[in-house]
């Protein structure tokens, strides 16, 4: 069984993957697209989901995109879910109903 390689991801790779003119915006979609094809398992500290939350928010009012704050939680929330820990028991099948 192969582990996953595990990095940090700061809200500046965050930001660069939604902001699609953004500098870095192909090397942010290069490690979203490892996340999403999970090739990658993320550390995301609460600090930066936080920090994440907050850009987010601003950059969606600069974009002039409708209901910019709940747009930002969604994001948050995704991303929040995409970094809890996959369970490393299975369930074993048994012959018997419990």
């Amino acid at each position: 069984m192969s582990q996953l390689t595990k990095v940090a991801i700061d809200t500046s790779v965050i930001i660069e993957y939604i902001d699609i003119k953004g500098e870095l915006h192909e090397q942010a979609k290069l490690a979203f697209s490892a996340l999403l094809t999970s090739k990658l398992e993320v550390i995301l500290p609460h600090p930066i989901l936080a920090e994440t939350h907050y850009v987010a928010e601003k950059l969606y009012q600069k974009l002039k995109i409708e209901n910019s704050l709940t747009v930002a939680l969604k994001l948050i929330e995704w991303l929040y879910r995409r970094q809890l820990p996959k369970p490393s028991w299975k369930f074993k099948k048994t012959k018997k109903p419990l």
